[in-house]
């Protein structure tokens, strides 16, 4: 049995579902190696697997899940004998990381237990049963907000259900919260014309030093992570047709929209117009 459902819609930038299903898998069956662009969460209802994450491998069975990280390589097996069956959900957007991160989770942590609450299995099949009326045309109401809402709840849920309070001290914690700061101005600044000496100035930083703390972390420049911010809603206002490209060039932090368009060109490998036409619908 193999149910999925895709939600193509990117109207919320917080937090947006963007996959989920649940299956059955037949004896042996496995995905990867390979990367999704999203983080992605498995519920195990039964049998067992393994899951591999970044070169380690977790035997896995009936009460467990895992998160996959965007970008970071995976693999997972059903087992030969008692395969498993599992739901999931993927999702992305600015509030995603910050979200799993209150949870505890990271490429060394990506596994928990549930089977002490059945509440989590419950949201997340109330998730895929309304994805499933929402691909069906039943969904009376906004389906994107109701599936941002029940993604919420279950992310609640698996927050409050796997929280870890472990103290970080010293100058590993004062590196990793430089590096929340700079991601917290860039999603609140994105509109703004700043540079990353702005950003650096603001958080009492030197740039070389918040450039080179963001690379180590996250293997990207903060250039990087500024452009992919302004061009993911740039992509969703291009949706409205009564904003010129220099409308939203300038809502995204673009006052020249010639750079606008140059950037866009980089990024999709079209022109803002083009891009335009290349929309569905």
């Amino acid at each position: 049995m193999l149910e999925k459902h895709y939600i193509r819609r990117k109207d919320n930038t917080d937090l947006n579902v963007y996959r989920c299903g649940m299956e059955s898998c037949t004896p042996g069956f496995a995905w990867g190696p390979g990367v999704r662009d999203h983080y992605l969460v498995h519920v195990i209802r039964d049998g067992c697997g393994t899951f591999t994450l970044d070169g380690r491998t977790w035997p896995l069975g009936a009460g467990d899940g895992f998160v996959l990280p965007p970008d970071v390589l995976a693999s997972w097996q059903a087992d030969a004998v008692d395969p498993w069956t599992y739901s999931w959900v993927g999702f992305h957007g600015l509030r995603a990381a910050p979200v799993l991160e209150k949870a505890g989770f990271c490429a060394e942590t990506p596994i928990f237990r549930h089977d002490r609450d059945e509440q989590l299995s419950v949201m997340l099949g109330d998730l895929v049963a309304a994805a499933r009326q929402e691909s069906s045309g039943m969904m009376t109401s906004p389906g994107d907000l109701i599936l941002t809402g029940l993604l919420y709840l279950f992310l609640s849920r698996l927050t409050a259900l796997c929280r870890v309070s472990v103290p970080v001290r010293g100058i590993a914690s004062d590196r990793d919260r430089h590096v929340k700061k700079a991601m917290e101005y860039m999603a609140m600044h994105y509109p703004d014309a700043f540079g990353i000496s702005d950003m650096a100035h603001a958080l009492g930083l030197d740039r070389s030093y918040l450039s080179t703390l963001i690379h180590k972390q996250t293997g990207k420049s903060p250039q990087a992570h500024l452009i992919a911010l302004r061009m993911e809603r740039a992509a969703y206002l291009m949706r409205n047709p009564q904003l010129s490209v220099a409308d939203i060039a300038r809502s995204v932090g673009y006052d020249d929209p010639a750079q606008f368009s140059k950037t866009c060109r980089k990024e999709y490998g079209m022109s803002p117009t083009q891009y335009r036409k290349a929309l569905p619908g």
